[in-house]
C-alpha cells in the first residue's frame, strides 16, 4: 500500500453502519472495511499505530466482540471521559474480561482511534457525494451533520471532547481528515457566498459544525431527532444572513 508524504495511509472506503441500536439510540459502531486487502465480509478494519490500515480478527465471532468492545468503550468515555475509563471497565460492560481486550485492539489508545474513525466515516457516509449545486450542497452537509448528531450522541461526544486524549499518529490522521473534510465545507460556501473572502468562508464553516456538534452537551429533552430539520434552519439561516452582512459596519 502506497503512503502520503505524511507517513499515513491512503483514505480508505467508508464504513457499513450496523443496523441495531445501540444504548443512546445510535447502531453499533462497524469500524470500515478495506478495499485493498484480503478480508471477509465482516472483517473489522482499524488504523494501526503505524498509519496503515489493517483488518481485524476475521470470523463473525471476533468482528462482534470488537463491535462489542466499541459500543462499550464510547458509552464508557461519554459518561465518563477517556481518562477515567480503564480496560476492565470497558471489558466488564463488553461482557468480556479486561485482559482479553487486548486480543483485539492494543489497548485504549487504539480503541479511541477507531471510535474517531468511526465517527468520521458515519459523517462522511451521510454527506455522501455533494450534488453540483452549491445550496443543495450546502444543505446536504447540514443535514448530515445534524443527522449524525442527533442520533449519534455518545460517539459525537468522544468525538467533540477526546480529541486531546488521541496520541500521534493517530492524531495526525484524523486531523488530515478533518481538514480534508472542512475543505467541501469552505468550498461549498465559497459557491453560496462569493462576496465572502476565504477566511470569511472558513469561519463560517466552523461556526456551523461547532453550533451543530453543540448538540453533544444539550439535555436529553432537547436532542428529539425530529428536531433535525429546527437545528438545519437555525444554521442556514445564520450562513444565509452573511449575504447580507457587512463586515465593516458601513451598512448601519
Amino acid at each position: 500500500m502506497s503512503k502520503n508524504p505524511d507517513g499515513a495511509a491512503p483514505r480508505r472506503p467508508i464504513a457499513r453502519i450496523g443496523p441495531n441500536p445501540a444504548a443512546d439510540g445510535a447502531a453499533p459502531l462497524a469500524p470500515r472495511r478495506s478495499a485493498t486487502r484480503a478480508a471477509g465480509p465482516d472483517s473489522v478494519v482499524r488504523p494501526g499505530r503505524d498509519g496503515v490500515v489493517r483488518p481485524g480478527r476475521e470470523g463473525g465471532q471476533g468482528n462482534a466482540r470488537e463491535r462489542a468492545i466499541l459500543d462499550a468503550a464510547a458509552r464508557l468515555f461519554h459518561e465518563s471521559g477517556f481518562d477515567r475509563v480503564g480496560v476492565d471497565e470497558i471489558g466488564q460492560l463488553a461482557g468480556i474480561s479486561g485482559p482479553a481486550i487486548y486480543r483485539y485492539f492494543s489497548g485504549k489508545d487504539e480503541i479511541l482511534a477507531t471510535l474517531f474513525d468511526a465517527a468520521m466515516d458515519r459523517l462522511l457516509l451521510r454527506c455522501g457525494q455533494l450534488p453540483d449545486d452549491p445550496f443543495t450542497a450546502l444543505e446536504r452537509l447540514l443535514e448530515a451533520h445534524a443527522e449524525f448528531a442527533l442520533e449519534d450522541r455518545s460517539l459525537l461526544s468522544v468525538y467533540a471532547r477526546e480529541e486531546r486524549s488521541l496520541t500521534e499518529p493517530w492524531r495526525r490522521r484524523l486531523q488530515r481528515r478533518q481538514r480534508e473534510h472542512l475543505e467541501r465545507w469552505v468550498d461549498v460556501l465559497g459557491r453560496c457566498l462569493p462576496n465572502r473572502s476565504m477566511t470569511e468562508h472558513q469561519v463560517a464553516a466552523y461556526a456551523a459544525i461547532g453550533m451543530v456538534h453543540s448538540v453533544a452537551e444539550w439535555p436529553r429533552s432537547a436532542r428529539d431527532a425530529a428536531l433535525t430539520g429546527m437545528l438545519v434552519q437555525l444554521v442556514r439561516h445564520g450562513l444565509t444572513g452573511l449575504g447580507s452582512y457587512d463586515p465593516t459596519g458601513s451598512a448601519g
